[in-house]
């Protein structure tokens, strides 16, 4: 009789696995690094405000390693966004956070 496996391991995501099994992180960076600006700032411009908290964590932890912080403070999402971010005590923090990390790592 076959043992049922109950618990498989998750399935690599199939766009990370084509990219050599980088982590979902590194592939936000590796697309942020081959976009033109002109292409990220009409990404930036039409990015729902949902998706602003995760990015700007993510650029939080970028510059907090030291990762492309040149490439991170070029974009202009915080004009876009800046009614909603001021709002949002949360996102005031990591903006904070960001604008410490970013005058220490420049």
């Amino acid at each position: 009789m076959e043992t049922l496996e109950l618990y498989s391991s998750p399935k690599a995501n199939l766009i990370l696995a084509s990219f050599g099994n980088v982590s979902p992180s590194g592939y936000v960076m590796n697309v942020m690094k081959k976009a033109h600006s002109s292409e990220l700032e009409v990404s930036l411009l039409v990015l729902p405000f949902p998706y602003v908290p995760d990015l700007l964590s993510l650029f939080k932890r970028y510059v907090q390693d030291g990762l492309q912080v040149e490439l991170v403070c070029r974009f202009f999402l915080l004009r876009v966004h800046f009614g909603q971010i001021s709002s949002n005590q949360m996102l005031l923090t990591v903006i904070d956070e960001l604008r410490s990390n970013t005058i220490s790592k420049v």
